[in-house]
C-alpha cells in the first residue's frame, strides 16, 4: 500500500456539460432518495448548477408530498445552489411503492446532484451522493450494484422511479444470493419476478436483507434507477454507511474502463463489473481473466492501484470505497464511466454544506495532461498528484478542491477527451459520483445468433462483425479472446456462403479454403459367430475379411458388418450394416463384426 501526495487547487464543483452536446446537463429531471439509516427530521440537499451564461429559474416541486418539496430558485450565470430537502421525502425501509418522486424542471440547462448528509447516533454517518440524469438520457433496462449485509436491520436496495403513467416495471431478482423479498403480502426469492404498473412520480423500492447485485429491471418506458445498501462496512471491519447512486441505463455501458482508488487514502477499493450479455468475458489487468456467461453475472475484485480493465462486451463497473477508521473515507458506491464516453469539458462546483474536503479525479491519456486547463489556466503538474493506470496509456490527475458559491471549468487545449469523478471524505465520511458522460446511446442491445461463417452478423455481440477463424480441421482457437470458440466466423476470400450450404471452412497456415468432410471407419471388433441384421444392409462379394473392413470404412454410415470366408460360387460375403438392428440369427459361418474408431478427413473442393 501506498500513500498518495496532495496538493490544493482552487476549484469549485459539480458537474456541467457543454451545450449541444450528449451529457447530464438538462431540463428535465424526475428522480428520488432512496431510504438510508436517518430520521424523517433530518435533512438531503440537491445541488444545482446551471451550466449556460443564462442562469437559470427552476422549479423544484413533490406532486405527492407539496407541503414537503414546493421551491422556486433564481441562479445567476456561474452560481450553484444547495437546496435542502426534507428528510421525510426519503423511502422508508422496506419494499413497497410510493408516489416520493422529485421533478425539478429549468428554464435553461442545469445539473443536478443528490447528497445523502446523515450523522448515525452521533458516532457514525451516512453519506453518499448521486448525479441526477436528465429524463431525455433514462432508459428502461437496468442491473443493480449492491453489496453484503454487515449490519442489523440494514437492506441492499434496488429502486425505480415512473416518470410516466402507465410505466409497466419487472424487477427479476437475483440467483447470486439466497434472496427472500416480501412485497404487497407476497414471498418472492430468487429469480422470481416483480410485476407493477407505475404512475408518474411512484416509487418502488425493493429492500432485503440480501445482496441484490445482478438484479434486472425493464420497463415498457423510461424510468430512473437507483441501487445499493442502506448501511454496510466494505471489506475491512471500520466504518459502516451508506452506498447509494443513480445507475446508467444498459445502453450506455462500455468495454474499456480505468478504476480510480478513493483519493488521499492508504488502502484500495472494491469494484465489481457486470454483465448484461450471455459469454462476456472480461480481463483486470494484473489479477487475471474471467468470463461472465449469463446476464446478471459478476466478477468482484480488490485494487489498490488505478488499473485497465476490458471487457469483449458492455459491462457495468462499480467501484465501492471500503471501511476505514484511520484515514479519509467511508463506504460509498461509485458506477464508473466508460472511457468511450469521455468530454473534452466540464462545468462543475461542490456543495459549501459539510465540513469534509472534496477531490476531483480525471482519467486522461498520460500524454495529454499537459493540455488540462482549469479555469483557462494551465495545469502545473508539480502541484497535483498524477497515478500511472496499470496496463494502459492513462493516468489519474487528482486535484485537492476548495468549496466556493461559484461553478469552475475543466477543459483541453487541444480538445482531448477525459474523465472526471468528484470525491469528498474526511474520517467516516464519503460521498462519490462522476461528472457526466459524452454519450447518450453508446451500444445497442443484442441478441446472440449462431449463424454462418460470413453473414455479416456480430453473432457474439462483441462489436466486431465475423473476427474468428473457424477451422473444422484443427482443434477450436479463441481468436477474439472472449473464452467463446468458434461463435463469430469468417468465409474464405471471395467465397458467398449460406445457412444452408453444408460447406466448411478449413484452414492451412493463415489460409483459409472450402472443404469437405470425409469419415474413415478403421478399426473393428469381433462380436461372436451370429449374424446381425438391419434396417438397411448391403451384400457383395470380397477376397477376405480386409476387403470387407475397408469397404465399411469407405461408407460413412457403416457402422458394423457380417463376413464369412468367400465361397467358389462368389456369393455375397459380406454385408455392411446402416441403419437400425433389427435382430440376428446364427447361419453357418458368418461371424459379426463392430465399428470401434473412425476418423474424419478434410479435403479442398
Amino acid at each position: 500500500m501506498r500513500a498518495r501526495v496532495w496538493h490544493t487547487c482552487l476549484l469549485a464543483l459539480i458537474l456541467s456539460l457543454n451545450q449541444g452536446c450528449f451529457g447530464n446537463a438538462g431540463t428535465d429531471f424526475v428522480f428520488a432518495f432512496v431510504q438510508v439509516y436517518h430520521t424523517n427530521d433530518s435533512y438531503d440537499y440537491l445541488v444545482l448548477t446551471p451550466t449556460t451564461d443564462q442562469g437559470a429559474e427552476v422549479r423544484v416541486i413533490a406532486p405527492g408530498y407539496p407541503n414537503l418539496v414546493n421551491e422556486t430558485i433564481i441562479l445567476a450565470p456561474g452560481q450553484i445552489h444547495s437546496l435542502k430537502v426534507h428528510g421525510a421525502m426519503a423511502m422508508n425501509y422496506g419494499s413497497y411503492i410510493d408516489r416520493r418522486g422529485i421533478h425539478v424542471t429549468s428554464s435553461h440547462d442545469i445539473t443536478v446532484v443528490g447528497i445523502d448528509t446523515e450523522s448515525w447516533k452521533g458516532s457514525g454517518s451516512n453519506y453518499d451522493s448521486f448525479l441526477v440524469r436528465p429524463t431525455d438520457q433514462l432508459g428502461n433496462e437496468y442491473y443493480a450494484v449492491c453489496y453484503y449485509i454487515t449490519n442489523s436491520a440494514a437492506g441492499s436496495t434496488f429502486a425505480v422511479v415512473a416518470t410516466n403513467n402507465d410505466t409497466l416495471v419487472s424487477i427479476t431478482l437475483t440467483t447470486s444470493d439466497n434472496v427472500t423479498v416480501t412485497f404487497d403480502s407476497d414471498t418472492y426469492s430468487n429469480g422470481d419476478i416483480i410485476t407493477r404498473t407505475l404512475e408518474q412520480y411512484d416509487v418502488l423500492q425493493i429492500q432485503t436483507r440480501s445482496d441484490l447485485t445482478g438484479s434486472h429491471v425493464i420497463a415498457n418506458k423510461p424510468i430512473t434507477a437507483y441501487s445499493g445498501v442502506n448501511r454496510t462496512r466494505v471489506h475491512f471491519y471500520g466504518c459502516s454507511s451508506t452506498m447509494v447512486d443513480q445507475l446508467p441505463p444498459v445502453n450506455v455501458w462500455g468495454k474499456d474502463y480505468v478504476t480510480v482508488p478513493f483519493p488521499n487514502r492508504m488502502s484500495g477499493d472494491i469494484y465489481r463489473v457486470l454483465a448484461s450479455w450471455t459469454n462476456t468475458a472480461l480481463y483486470v489487468y494484473g489479477v487475471g481473466s474471467y468470463l461472465l456467461r449469463e446476464p446478471g453475472n459478476w466478477m468482484e475484485f480488490y485494487l489498490e492501484n488505478a488499473t485497465y480493465v476490458r471487457a469483449n462486451k458492455p459491462v457495468q463497473v462499480a467501484q465501492l470505497s471500503v471501511s476505514r477508521t484511520s484515514d479519509e473515507g467511508d463506504p460509498s458506491l461509485l458506477i464508473l464511466s466508460p472511457i468511450d464516453a469521455a468530454r473534452t469539458s466540464y462545468v462543475f462546483g461542490v456543495s459549501v454544506t459539510g465540513k469534509w474536503r472534496y477531490y476531483v479525479a480525471v482519467v486522461i491519456q498520460e500524454f495529454a495532461i499537459d493540455g488540462l486547463l482549469f479555469n483557462n489556466q494551465s495545469v502545473n503538474v508539480s502541484n497535483v498528484s498524477v497515478e500511472q493506470a496499470e496496463g494502459s496509456q492513462y493516468a489519474i490527475v487528482y486535484i485537492e478542491l476548495m468549496k466556493s458559491a461559484y461553478h469552475n471549468t475543466i477543459t483541453h487545449e487541444g480538445h482531448v477527451p477525459f474523465l472526471a469523478y468528484v470525491y469528498s471524505g474526511e474520517k467516516c465520511k464519503a460521498t462519490a459520483h462522476s461528472l457526466g458522460t459524452a454519450a447518450s446511446t453508446l451500444f445497442d442491445a443484442c441478441a446472440p445468433t449462431s449463424g454462418y461463417p460470413g453473414d455479416g452478423v456480430d453473432n457474439d455481440c462483441d462489436g466486431v462483425v465475423d473476427e474468428e477463424a473457424c477451422c473444422v480441421n484443427k482443434d477450436g482457437i479463441d481468436d477474439d479472446l472472449d473464452m467463446v470458440i468458434d461463435e463469430d466466423c469468417y468465409a474464405p476470400p471471395a467465397v458467398e456462403m449460406s445457412s444452408v450450404s453444408g460447406l466448411a471452412v478449413c484452414c492451412r497456415g493463415d489460409t483459409t479454403y472450402l472443404c469437405e468432410e470425409i469419415v474413415r471407419n478403421g478399426h473393428f471388433t469381433r462380436m461372436g459367430d451370429k449374424k446381425y441384421l438391419a434396417t438397411d444392409m448391403a451384400a457383395s462379394h470380397t477376397r477376405n475379411k480386409q476387403q470387407c473392413f475397408h469397404n465399411c470404412g469407405r461408407e460413412k454410415d457403416c457402422w458394423a458388418l457380417n463376413y464369412h470366408p468367400p465361397s467358389l460360387s462368389g456369393d455375397g460375403n459380406c454385408e455392411l450394416l446402416r441403419g437400425a438392428v433389427t435382430g440376428s440369427t446364427q447361419e453357418g459361418s458368418w461371424t459379426h463384426y463392430q465399428l470401434d474408431r473412425s476418423w474424419s478427413q478434410y479435403v479442398p473442393l
